[in-house]
């Protein structure tokens, strides 16, 4: 699974929101994750391009995530990162699509 760079939570590719720059595809947990690697694109790329085991060490909270979205067990700890937003946008589109069908 992908990683979300800035905070090192990882992400549903299908879900989370992205961004393509210079052939990298970066995917974000929440929207400040998004603004802080779209701020300083030169230094995430870097990030990128390092092993895993690096990247992990330019993984914080940044505020954002006072603690873990997730426990060991993948238990959520009320942290959204903007995840309902989205579910709650494609569920408008469906419906907008589907409404004519279901009116009959």
């Amino acid at each position: 699974m992908p990683v979300c760079y800035p905070c090192g939570h990882t992400v549903d590719e299908h879900m989370a929101p992205s961004w393509r720059h210079k052939n990298v595809t970066f995917y974000f947990c929440s929207i400040d994750c998004e603004e802080e690697v779209k701020a300083e694109p030169a230094k995430w790329l870097a990030v990128a391009a390092m092993p895993a085991s690096e990247q992990r060490k330019y993984a914080h909270g940044h505020g954002h995530h006072a603690a873990p979205a997730h426990d060991e067990h993948g238990h959520d700890h009320g942290h959204d990162h903007g995840h309902g937003l989205r579910l709650l946008r494609r569920f408008s589109t469906l419906l907008l699509l589907f409404a004519p069908a279901i009116r009959g």
